[in-house]
């Protein structure tokens, strides 16, 4: 049974990773384009009867090979082999932020499980 049929401009070729929320609301896709655009859907009418784009935008070029919606609703996390990048909603769409590995960041403890 088709619960949904999720589209948008930027995902063109193949998904290269999906994630749900905890609570099943939000569904985040990454595409297979130049930018491996990142799209964030929202269940509006329960059931998935009436998605809605949240916010999209570029991840990164790197190969995106996961991806994860934040707990707290501020966006979503995406990596591949040697990034990780921070997408949090700006509006309708995401901002991007590299993160950073090893000593050069400071270290960020999660006091929640994932």
């Amino acid at each position: 049974m088709l619960l949904a049929t999720l589209k948008h401009k930027d995902l063109k070729r193949e998904i290269l990773a999906v994630a749900f929320n905890d609570e099943g609301s939000a569904l985040t896709g990454v595409g297979a384009d130049d930018n491996h655009s990142s799209v964030l859907w929202t269940d509006k009418g329960g059931r998935w009867s009436s998605p809605v784009v949240t916010a999209s935008g570029a991840s990164d070029k790197g190969k995106v090979l996961w991806t994860l919606i934040d707990p707290k609703g501020a966006g979503v996390v995406c990596g591949g082999m040697k990034f990780v990048k921070l997408l949090t909603i700006s509006g309708k769409s995401f901002t991007a932020k590299k993160g950073v590995f090893g000593k050069i960041g400071e270290r960020v403890e999660r006091t929640e499980p994932i």
